[in-house]
């Protein structure tokens, strides 16, 4: 049973002695009036010792301890869940962990930006989707014409035949004309549709191409860990917006493999060129996680989910503005350092041969 109390300290003491009943074993916390450090010993069934590295001040001070329950101190500590990480952080700042401690909201905050900071830190090989995501392109319709009867914003127009499935979200080109407009309204097998803006009209049976080169990607694509790959294998770079739109301005060609892409949102990335046919791209990606809560498990490799441990600790104590923020934060990144050459030692491997012979010798190229 947790129990706790508050007793006088003696000016120029260094130590108190708390009585009472307490079952082994059993762990303590001490919070001092004065700034201190402190040590628990010769802890018994009646009694403990708390020692001070600072004496008492002038006047006296006092003593606020927390025994806490015995299942607690005898656990084996795990890094299995957000709860366990949770009170190995609480542990460490000295505050109780029976979810009774007033920075018990606070070190959750901490818990999880630690968590997505961590995992923000590099494109780790535990958080690649597997199966990675994969786009189905569409192919350009070239057979049909187009009616403009006006220009401006949210224009209605008409093709001269229906069309099966919905062309929302594409884009339209006429042919010799130097511009474009988005399908905004198109319900599929209609003729019927809605353009965002076009700068003149066309009469009946305007040739036209309708393409698409914007596509949505996953919902939880966090990050691109490399290129995009063509059904062929071929490499699709991955470039900003800006130097895409510079080196392939619209209207957009049609082309396969198309040579870049960017990314406009979260979930739309846009091709150099507009494919010539239904055709498959395969993107590899680093998983946007969910807040972790609870006791459900952690992305983290089990023997690394320590370090998470002090990751939060180190946004604890800049969220309580604990001068031992600076030491954590050294902890931490050196802990970001090991994980890194643990990365690639778990995609490389360890041994002589790993990532292929090394050719030595005269002859090598």
């Amino acid at each position: 049973m947790a129990q706790s109390g508050q007793q006088a300290v003696t000016a120029a003491a260094t130590s108190a002695t708390v009585t009472g009943a307490f079952v082994l074993p059993y762990q303590v916390l001490a919070s001092m009036s004065w700034v201190t450090a402190y040590s628990v010993s010769n802890k018994g069934l009646t009694s403990f010792i708390v020692n001070f590295s600072v004496p008492a001040p002038t006047g006296g001070g006092t003593l606020d301890w927390y025994e806490t329950e015995a299942a607690l101190a005898s656990a084996t500590p795990t890094f299995d869940s957000f709860e366990n990480v949770l009170t190995d952080v609480l542990f460490r700042m000295d505050e109780v962990t029976d979810g009774t401690s007033d920075f018990d909201a606070a070190a959750r905050r901490a818990v999880i930006r630690g968590y997505h900071d961590l995992l923000n830190r590099h494109a780790w090989w535990f958080n690649r989707k597997s199966p990675p995501g994969v786009i189905l392109t569409t192919a350009p319709i070239t057979a049909r014409t187009i009616t403009i009867a006006a220009t401006g914003t949210s224009v209605a127009a008409t093709l001269d035949a229906t069309v099966t499935p919905s062309i929302l979200n594409y884009k339209i080109n006429p042919t010799g004309k130097n511009w474009f407009a988005r399908i905004t309204a198109h319900a599929a097998g209609s003729a019927a549709l809605t353009l965002d803006a076009v700068p003149e009209t066309l009469a009946a049976g305007a040739a036209c191409t309708i393409y698409q080169d914007e596509y949505t990607i996953a919902s939880d694509v966090g990050v691109f860990t490399e290129c995009m790959f063509s059904q062929e294998g071929w490499r699709i770079y991955f470039w900003d917006e800006e130097r895409l739109r510079r080196e392939y301005i619209d209207p957009p060609n049609q082309g396969w493999p198309p040579r870049a892409f960017c990314r406009l949102t979260d979930t739309r990335i846009r091709l150099s060129t507009y494919p010539d046919a239904i055709r498959r791209i395969e993107y590899p990606y680093g998983i946007r996680q969910p807040d972790p809560s609870g006791t459900g498990g952690l992305v983290i490799p089990q023997n690394y989910r320590w370090m998470l441990a002090d990751a939060a600790l180190y946004f604890a104590y800049l969220l309580k503005s604990d001068k031992r923020a600076g030491t954590a934060k050294g902890d931490y990144e050196a802990a970001v350092l090991s994980l890194l050459s643990y990365h690639r030692a778990s995609l490389m491997g360890i041994g002589d041969d790993a990532g292929g012979p090394n050719i030595r010798g005269p002859y090598r190229n």
